[in-house]
């Protein structure tokens, strides 16, 4: 003989609110954003600057030479970061910058781009540019 309690509401309640309450938490305390500083060593401004990565975008109109310009990223999933912006001669660039960003992790990441192109990310300049895409 099997025995019941009630007619089984107060558990599927139960679950119910611990489900809801493992969303909030995930949604509230899951993802945590990145500081990002861009600073423009070129020794010209720098038009049309945009960043990709996995969940986002952002842009900005101009950099002028020695400006730091800061945003946050927020991304979705583990991902690595995109550059795409108009040097002084006209010419488009893409440049996919070596670094590793995570919803759970935040922090702070700074990058120099100097006058050759090359990005400074933490004391360690690296050109790896892309195609760039009309």
């Amino acid at each position: 003989m099997i025995r019941t309690f009630g007619d089984g509401r107060g558990f599927r309640h139960a679950l119910f609110a611990t489900a809801i309450t493992a969303t909030l938490l995930i949604t509230c305390f899951g993802r945590q954003p990145t500081r990002v500083t861009v600073v423009n060593r070129t020794g010209d401004v720098l038009t049309l600057v945009e960043w990709e990565y996995t969940g986002g975008t952002h842009s900005v109109e101009t950099i002028a030479d020695g400006e730091a310009y800061d945003w946050i990223a927020t991304p979705s999933a583990p991902t690595a970061l995109r550059m795409r912006y108009t040097d002084h001669g006209g010419t488009e660039r893409a440049v996919e910058i070596d670094v590793y960003m995570e919803p759970t992790l935040g922090g702070a990441i700074r990058l120099v781009i100097l006058p050759d192109g090359s990005i400074d990310v933490g004391g360690l300049a690296e050109r790896r540019e892309v195609e760039a895409e009309s």
